[in-house]
């Protein structure tokens, strides 16, 4: 997986944005890390970590380390403003798609 690439399109504010990441780190089960090479920013990794809850379940924290053009300041005022909103509806979509009733192999082999 390490170096396999992907594409994205989002929206975000009414604009089309395409990124093109490549998985840079993996060390399962516990950490990705994908870095843009085509994104909006000038630099972006973001680490996602994965650990157990102690429920049965997963906790995962994501870190992103990312400038914009126009240097520290311009990324120090306007990153709270594009992560929030982008991380935000990331989150939604990641509680949704794990909360989808889907078919486990055992349902679908009986089936």
């Amino acid at each position: 997986m390490c170096g396999g690439r992907f594409e994205v399109s989002v929206s975000q504010f009414g604009l089309a944005i395409d990124w093109l990441g490549v998985w840079v780190r993996v060390e399962p089960p516990g950490l990705l890390v994908d870095e843009a090479e085509k994104s909006p920013f000038r630099f972006w990794r973001h680490s996602h970590l994965f650990e157990a809850d102690g429920a049965g379940g997963c906790l995962m924290t994501d870190r992103v380390e990312a400038e914009l053009p126009g240097g520290g300041l311009v990324s120090a005022l306007a990153l709270p403003l594009v992560l929030g909103p982008m991380f935000r509806s990331r989150h939604r979509a990641t509680r949704e798609w794990f909360a989808a009733e889907r078919p486990t192999a055992e349902k679908s082999a009986s089936a």
